[in-house]
């Protein structure tokens, strides 16, 4: 074997060992992904599973590969034909390289469907209250924790017969409600005033003062937004579109939904058929009734009371429903403020005093 045969000889040699070292490093890529994998399937952080597979490739797979096929396009043209069985073995790793990369995209495949899986499940979930929920509120009541829905068939869909079931419920099971109320009512992080407001509320229902209740509960909603959201302000200052400041008050509660927004999803999902009502506070509860009579009408055949129109006399909420909804509504809206309260003082470096920041600046 003459000069240039060892120095070829050598240099296969070298690509052999190279590729078994490729497909150990692959070997052990994989098995730290799977072990990675394990973790990250635990926590559901789909970013960081998504990051470990892309260090994974930019780390063992591109790289290595590439730099194997670059070697061996240095050397095959140079290649003897009593070098066959290097070139043999050369190519049965290339194999296995690829049956290795082919095995990573198996884990990953593997993974999200495992990481996922529990998403689905809130999925169903959540169409499944989303069914309950339209058939609920085609009966002019709000969907709730203390809804009967063992009473109701929500495969048959009979809006009359639903609305007749919830109605008796809550006429003949009144202690059993209220205590559900009371029970979450003393979990919220809110002070002692507006629990004691609340208490009240429930009362006025229970002897039948429908039109006390919403008169009630929709002050008592803006005065602890005031003191837990918005710094104990009652107005707060926007810059109009030509730069100028101008203060508004805070009577629909500005910033509130904005601010409900970049809660995280399970602070409303905590609470049931929370997405249901959010979009019911986000699109009437605080909307503006005009003087038309058509657009009155619309919001008086609605049995949840609107903060504008009962606040100014502009309808009467006197109905049973009308009263219940506003408990309804309210208890969400305490739920709501007391998950923000917590956001805000984690932010404000637990003191409890920050404010809500969308649009303040």
């Amino acid at each position: 074997m003459n000069d240039a045969e060892r120095a070829i000889s050598l240099k296969l040699g070298e690509i052999a060992k190279q590729a078994a070292n490729i497909q150990k490093s692959l070997d052990l890529g994989i098995v730290k992904q799977a072990q990675e994998a394990a973790k990250l399937t635990k926590s559901l952080n789909l970013d960081a599973i998504t990051e470990a597979t892309q260090r994974l490739r930019s780390t063992f797979v591109e790289p290595q590969v590439l730099k194997g096929i670059q070697d061996t396009m240095v050397v095959r043209p140079f290649l003897l034909p009593s070098f066959t069985t290097v070139i043999s073995d050369w190519q049965r790793n290339s194999q296995a390289i690829a049956e290795s990369v082919q095995s990573i995209g198996k884990v990953w495949q593997a993974t999200v469907q495992s990481s996922l899986a529990p998403f689905q499940q809130v999925f169903a979930r959540i169409a499944e209250e989303r069914k309950k929920a339209e058939l609920v509120e085609q009966t002019g009541w709000l969907p709730h924790y203390t809804t009967p829905f063992h009473l109701i068939d929500v495969q048959e869909s009979d809006i009359a017969a639903a609305n007749e079931a919830i109605a008796k419920h809550y006429a003949e099971a009144w202690d059993e409600v209220e205590d559900q109320f009371l029970e979450n009512l003393d979990s919220y992080q809110i002070d002692n005033e507006a629990k004691a407001t609340f208490r009240e509320a429930l009362s006025a229902h229970r002897h039948g003062l429908y039109r006390a209740v919403p008169r009630t509960l929709f002050p008592e909603i803006e005065r602890v937004a005031s003191n837990e959201i918005y710094g104990g302000k009652r107005t707060i200052t926007e810059q109009t579109p030509r730069g100028k400041l101008k203060a508004f008050g805070i009577t629909s509660l500005p910033c509130v939904s904005e601010a409900a927004r970049g809660l995280p999803a399970g602070e409303l999902l905590s609470y049931e058929f929370g997405m249901n009502l959010f979009t019911k506070m986000e699109e009437h509860l605080y909307a503006r009734v005009g003087e038309d009579a058509a657009e009155i009408s619309k919001f008086a055949n609605d049995p949840v009371p609107n903060r504008h129109a009962s606040l100014h006399g502009i309808i009467s909420y006197s109905s049973r429903q009308t009263s219940l909804n506003a408990l309804m509504m309210t208890d969400f809206m305490f739920h709501l403020i007391s998950r923000m309260k917590s956001y805000i003082a984690d932010e404000s470096g637990g003191d409890g005093d920050g404010e809500v920041a969308a649009k303040e600046n």
